[in-house]
């Protein structure tokens, strides 16, 4: 059961990311990265989050940089939780990398 589950999990998170790729290319992926990187290490609070706290802060932002696309600026509506969370777990290592080396 607990497998069957898993792979429910991982086609539709599969899903997500495809449908998140298709809108963008990798380098727009990693300049919103660096870009989202670059504005969170820059936050007056920045040095009281905890790496809990900042990989939320991250990825609620770097959301923020797809959102408008992914949206057709505000005309369609998409899986937004979906993605957000796809974005946590794809980008988790890489988001906690910058919490240690900007901590």
């Amino acid at each position: 059961m607990r497998e069957l589950i898993r792979h429910i999990i991982k086609e539709e998170t599969d899903e997500i990311f495809n449908f998140f790729r298709r809108r963008f290319t990798p380098e727009e992926i990693n300049d919103a990265f660096k870009s989202v990187e670059d504005y969170v290490n820059k936050l007056q609070w920045r040095s009281e989050m905890s790496e809990s706290g900042y990989l939320r802060v991250f990825t609620s932002i770097l959301m923020d940089e797809f959102h408008g696309v992914l949206s057709n600026w505000g005309t369609s509506d998409f899986e937004y939780v979906k993605i957000v969370n796809m974005l946590g777990e794809v980008f988790k290592d890489k988001i906690i990398d910058s919490y240690h080396k900007n901590n």
